[in-house]
């Protein structure tokens, strides 16, 4: 981990009780990226301090924190305190030693709590004399809990509920709902597992004769992702899909219920942007092309009749929240 910069003590802020009143503005992303984020960044400074770190009324100072994502994939944390004039008192800056933001977040918490408190100028080096001074005392080290230690662990897991259309899988176009469990190994790579319900659509027979179909239906996929700006994520995803289409008719001699298996490839593109906290918006378009496109008819009158043929490619598209856990 890489930290530059420097910070200008204020008087009497060598303690908890005369700290100056300070309040924090973050820009950056949040959870959903493995960033602490503002409410994070808040919870962990109190922690460490032992105590309130930021006002929320008639404040001295202002401590901006810029989290952003580099050319070459990396994190940079900029600090910067200001009083009520705008001017500026100190700044830092903090290089991530992975690709993952949450590389940046226990050295973050460090800094920011050197930077609420008030680090003190160094000590004046003493006029030369003939006598050897005595050497100044070790620097006490942070607590072994923040001190940065290489990430043993990259996985994040999140989830997202969301309203899904149909367009080709059944009699006509159908609204529908869709749940899905999210695992990240890397900002780039992640697995996904999904399940999706379709409401029934109804087709017209011979006199009063109908038919209703509906699908159920699971997913696993494979998504390739890249970030273009900073709290979007945009993945390419691709893998099968399997389930079922129900059949009930009504008004047929004979009439029953039945259902087909449906297995299909699937691929499409999704997005991720990040809301506050740990929530996101989820955009989802793909494209479904069944193994056998499965065809439904009856007989009336001894002839059969088609009722309805799945089409060769069919689309499936959703848009709902997602939650990191």
């Amino acid at each position: 981990m890489l930290v530059s910069g420097q910070v200008r003590a204020q008087p009497g802020s060598g303690a908890a009780g005369s700290s100056p009143a300070v309040a924090l503005a973050w820009t950056g992303p949040g959870p959903e990226l493995t960033c602490l984020g503002e409410d994070g960044l808040v919870q962990a400074v109190n922690e460490y301090l032992g105590r309130q770190a930021f006002a929320s009324g008639s404040v001295e100072l202002v401590l901006q924190v810029n989290v952003e994502r580099l050319p070459d994939r990396m994190w940079r944390a900029v600090l910067e305190l200001r009083d009520r004039g705008g001017t500026a008192l100190g700044s830092r800056e903090l290089a991530s030693s992975t690709d993952l933001c949450s590389s940046l977040n226990e050295p973050l918490v460090l800094a920011v709590a050197l930077m609420v408190e008030g680090e003190p100028e160094p000590e004046p080096e003493p006029a030369p004399v003939e006598v050897a001074p005595e050497p100044e005392p070790d620097r006490p080290e942070p607590p072994p809990a923040l001190r940065p230690q290489p990430a043993t662990s990259h996985w994040a897991l999140s989830g997202n509920v969301a309203v899904a259309v149909e367009a080709g899988l059944l009699p006509a176009v159908r609204p529908g709902l869709e749940l899905g469990l999210e695992l990240r190994a890397a900002s780039w790579l992640s697995a996904r597992v999904s399940g999706v319900g379709f409401v029934p659509a109804s087709a017209d027979l011979e006199g009063r004769a109908s038919v209703r179909i509906g699908l159920l239906a699971g997913a696993i996929a494979l998504c390739a992702g890249f970030e273009p700006a900073s709290g979007v994520h945009v993945a390419l995803c691709a893998g099968p899909l399997y389930g079922a289409l129900f059949a009930t008719s009504s008004g047929l001699e004979g009439g029953r219920s039945t259902q087909r298996r449906l297995l299909a490839g699937m691929g499409g593109l999704r997005v991720a942007t990040a809301l506050a906290g740990r929530w996101a918006l989820t955009l989802e378009g793909r494209g479904v092309v069944p193994y056998r496109p499965d065809r439904f008819t009856y007989e009336h009158e001894g002839t059969k009749r088609e009722v309805f043929q799945a089409s060769e490619l069919a689309l499936l598209a959703a848009a709902g929240l997602g939650v990191t856990f």
